[in-house]
């Protein structure tokens, strides 16, 4: 049997072609919560009516607030993406969800779980089992009679842990009635995405080894139905963002039970990531679903944060939000060149169009308000706002329940014009580092490979120690990892390593740039079943130096990575980890430069855009950079000040220049 994740054929929807593109995040919302913001709703003239939701191309949000827009406007253009969690199913009452109890088990993504160790009657509150550990208080748990009987099974929920034994609460609030198990049943915790005290959700195991149900269907397919289904018959609304989608689950302290042996396997079988290879497929049979509905066009977007553990199929799905673009900047400003190379990636690969990527810190934004003369924009929202405009994409106004729609001067460009930048006039331009020189010039590099890795060099059997030239030609390919090998262990089965520097100085900016490529179209075979991929990168995880460690994407196209971080200890000995998957990638021009790159521009048709990411101020003077402020082409600030021969971008900022005193 061969399985093939549908295709994208699709009349796109076109995003605007002037800038900034203003996007709404949440910025209707229709159950504001009191303990956000200022608890109140004044200032927000978005929560009682939608008066200024035509002044943004774009709004994100829940469906009755999108409804409201679209009503408002029904001929406007406006693009609404709906938010809903696909990843999860729903206990609780909103009769929208799709209930636990009407869904095959199976369906659902558990950690390790135990035996009872004594039956369980249909009103028992006390469950004997040989092992206490696998659960937390709190936990929702499935008991079945065993790891390969779904026939009978009861959701419930942990209230405590005893000396051999739990107690639990059973109800139908769960989605089932209480039944009775013979001694041996098997207990396991449900994966939560999160709990209110009146519901729960459940995580759904995408694993391409997850059971099937009676019709022949795993997780994937069944979810890519039931939300095709739904987002199709959502006809005024243009796409859906899936909450939450991950590529792995390495980072949980309990490992998932991906095939529901009574194992923990994290999702991976010898090198196969068999979570996030489902998560792909799940994309593909989405699209599937939605073209054979008559919506191919509809724009499907992950929430999906960073190359770690994000989703990473550019096939079918129009692009990321990355919902914690950036964090802690200023104290790990590492992480700019990591989430911009990711963020960038996206834009340029994502197949679907439009593409729609983005990045988006909620948690610096949800600190301003639309009252600006109280809280006025600051350097981070500036920052993110800057970013949006180097890759061409939306950067969202809002978040959190008491936001509303904001007023920000960057919006409008001190005016009432919404796309007050224009057209842009080709791509961002991105700084190189002053240092010319390459210290890892004259570098030698071997392969450590780590023990019971099969690792070969252009196709050969290699040994721990060999050699390898970074001209491009050479390949590099991880064959075979020890079992039990959890995804996301970098730099544990091969890391190309180099010793050819000196110290590094605490405090200084270094840049290292390479040129890599892999192989990003395969086939897996998983209990006879061919899976056929593409379009899937491979990841590379650049550290072990200054204290600097950060992960990126390698697709079938050769790519130039251009990572700046400032050095926090001395460590020199430069490594490229390859070893979470199997797979094969090819290096070149590995560079290292003293100085930063973390230094943007881009000019648009009525003004230009300056992001500064580095740990020191930029001036740039027109007499020695006309490129970026022409002398006989006047630029004004955006209080209406004219720019002099020089101007200043300081650290962690962004500057914004309109052609326009007004």
């Amino acid at each position: 049997m061969v399985l093939v994740a549908g295709t994208c054929s699709a009349t796109p929807i076109t995003l605007p072609t002037e800038y900034p593109i203003n996007m709404g995040f949440k910025t209707l919302y229709s159950d504001p919560d009191p303990t956000i913001g200022d608890g109140s709703r004044a200032g927000n003239e978005s929560f009682d009516n939608v008066g200024n939701a035509a002044n943004f191309a774009i709004h994100h949000g829940y469906l009755s607030d999108m409804n409201a827009i679209k009503s408002q406007y029904p001929n406007s253009g406006i693009i609404t993406i709906l938010a809903n969690p696909p990843t999860t199913i729903y206990v609780g009452s909103d009769s929208g969800t799709t209930k636990v109890g009407t869904v095959f088990p199976g369906h659902f993504l558990y950690y390790t779980g135990t035996t009872a160790t004594a039956s369980i009657t249909s009103t028992a509150s006390q469950i004997n089992v040989a092992d206490t550990s696998v659960f937390n208080v709190g936990d929702y748990i499935l008991i079945r009679n065993s790891t390969s009987d779904w026939s009978n099974f009861e959701h419930a929920k942990v209230t405590q842990i005893l000396s051999g034994a739990i107690t639990v609460t059973r109800s139908t609030n769960y989605g089932t009635t209480a039944k009775s198990f013979s001694s041996g049943a098997y207990i396991a915790p449900h994966v939560a995405a999160w709990t209110t005290s009146t519901d729960m959700s459940y995580r759904l195991n995408y694993s391409l080894h997850a059971p099937t149900d009676s019709q022949g269907h795993k997780a994937n397919y069944w979810a890519a139905q039931l939300m095709g289904t739904g987002l199709n018959s959502q006809t005024q609304h243009q796409g859906m963002e899936h909450d939450v989608i991950l590529n792995s689950y390495y980072h949980y302290a309990r490992p998932i039970d991906a095939n529901n042996d009574g194992t923990g396997d994290w999702g991976s079988f010898n090198g196969i990531n068999s979570f996030g290879l489902g998560i792909q497929e799940y994309a593909g049979f989405l699209r599937t679903q939605l073209t054979n509905l008559g919506s191919p066009d509809k724009i499907v977007q992950f929430d999906s944060d960073t190359p770690l553990r994000g989703y990473r199929g550019f096939n079918y799905v129009n692009g990321v939000q990355m919902e914690t673009f950036m964090d802690n900047v200023n104290t790990d400003g590492g992480r700019f060149s990591e989430a911009y190379e990711h963020l960038s990636h996206w834009v340029q690969k994502a197949q679907a169009l439009p593409k729609f990527s983005y990045g988006y810190n909620r948690m610096p934004t949800a600190t301003y308000h639309s009252n600006t003369s109280t809280y006025a924009p600051d350097s981070a929202f500036r920052r993110h706002f800057a970013v949006g405009l180097m890759v061409g994409m939306p950067h969202p106004y809002g978040s959190g329940d008491d936001m509303g729609i904001f007023d920000w001067s960057e919006q409008r460009g001190g005016g009432s014009n919404y796309k007050w930048l224009g057209a842009a006039s080709g791509a961002a331009s991105r700084e190189v580092p002053a240092d010319t020189t390459n210290h890892l010039q004259d570098a030698t590099w071997e392969l450590d490979i780590a023990s019971n890795y099969t690792v070969k060099l252009d196709g050969n059997i290699a040994s721990d120690g060999a050699s390898y030239v970074t001209d491009g030609s050479h390949s590099i390919e991880i064959a075979g990892v020890p079992s039990g090998t959890k995804p996301n262990d970098y730099g544990v089965g091969l890391l190309l390593s180099s010793t050819a520097m000196g110290n590094l100085t605490i405090g200084q900016e270094y840049t290292l740039t390479f040129d890599a490529k892999a192989s990003d179209s395969f086939s897996v075979q998983v209990n006879g079943e061919t899976h056929n991929f593409s379009n899937t990168p491979f990841q590379i995880h650049a550290g072990n130096f200054g204290g600097y460690d950060a992960w990126v994407l390698a697709d079938g196209d050769w790519r130039t990575y251009t990572l700046s971080f400032t050095a926090t200890n001395y460590p020199r000995n430069i490594k490229l980890g390859i070893s979470e998957t199997l797979g094969t990638v090819y290096f070149r021009n590995i560079k290292f430069q003293y100085g930063t790159a973390n230094r943007l521009s881009r000019t648009f048709a009525n003004g230009k855009a300056f992001l500064n990411m580095s740990d020191n101020a930029w001036t740039i003077d027109s007499t020695t950079r006309p490129d970026l402020l022409p002398a006989s082409n006047p630029y004004y600030d955006l209080q209406g000040n004219k720019i002099g021969s020089s101007f200043t971008i300081p650290a962690k900022d962004a500057v914004f220049l309109k052609k326009t005193a007004n």
